[in-house]
C-alpha cells in the first residue's frame, strides 16, 4: 500500500524534483520531494504542474529535474501491465483525515479489483458519502495512483 505522508507548511521541502515520462496516454510530468509524489499531469509542458503545486507550496518553490523517487520505471512497469507496480509510491500530498481513509480503502482493493463509490462508502461506514466524489479523489494531483480501481456510483 502507498505510504501518504503529511504535508504541512512547516515541513515543506521548497525544492520540487519534476521528470518528464513517456507513456501510452502521451507525456507525463511528475513532481516529487523527498517524501514522495507531490503532484503528476498529463500535459506536453512541464509547466502544467505549476497550478497544481502553487496551491500546496505557495509562490516560492524551486523546480529541479530528476527522478528520485524512481517513478518513471514504477509508471513504465504499471502501463506494461504490473498493475501493483505503484502499490508501494511513497505520496506527499496535503490531505483531510477523511481522503487519508478513503486512499487506504482504495490501497487495500487488490491490483485488477474495481470497486464502485458506494461500496467505498459503505465501507467508511458512511453510505451517503458516495455523492462526495470529489473529496474521496487526491484533487485531481496523482489520480493515476490512488482511483483507477474506482469507477462510477
Amino acid at each position: 500500500m502507498n505510504t501518504i505522508a503529511t504535508l504541512s507548511y512547516d515541513t515543506l521541502e521548497s525544492t520540487v524534483t519534476i521528470a518528464s515520462v513517456p507513456t501510452p496516454l502521451g507525456p507525463m510530468h511528475v513532481a516529487t520531494v523527498p517524501q514522495g509524489l507531490c503532484a503528476a499531469v498529463f500535459d506536453d509542458r512541464y509547466q502544467a504542474l505549476e497550478p497544481r503545486l502553487r496551491r500546496v507550496f505557495g509562490p516560492y518553490f524551486n523546480v529541479v529535474p530528476g527522478d528520485p523517487h524512481d517513478i518513471a520505471s514504477r509508471l513504465d512497469a504499471y502501463f506494461d501491465g504490473t498493475l501493483d507496480a505503484l502499490a508501494d509510491m511513497p505520496l506527499a500530498i496535503a490531505a483531510t483525515p477523511m481522503q487519508r481513509r478513503v486512499w487506504a480503502l482504495v490501497g487495500a482493493l487488490p491490483a485488477g479489483t474495481l470497486s464502485t463509490y458506494a461500496a467505498l462508502a459503505d465501507r467508511l461506514g458512511m453510505p451517503r458519502a458516495q455523492r462526495a466524489r470529489r473529496g474521496l479523489d487526491p484533487r485531481e494531483t496523482v489520480d493515476v495512483v490512488a482511483m483507477p480501481r474506482v469507477v462510477g456510483y
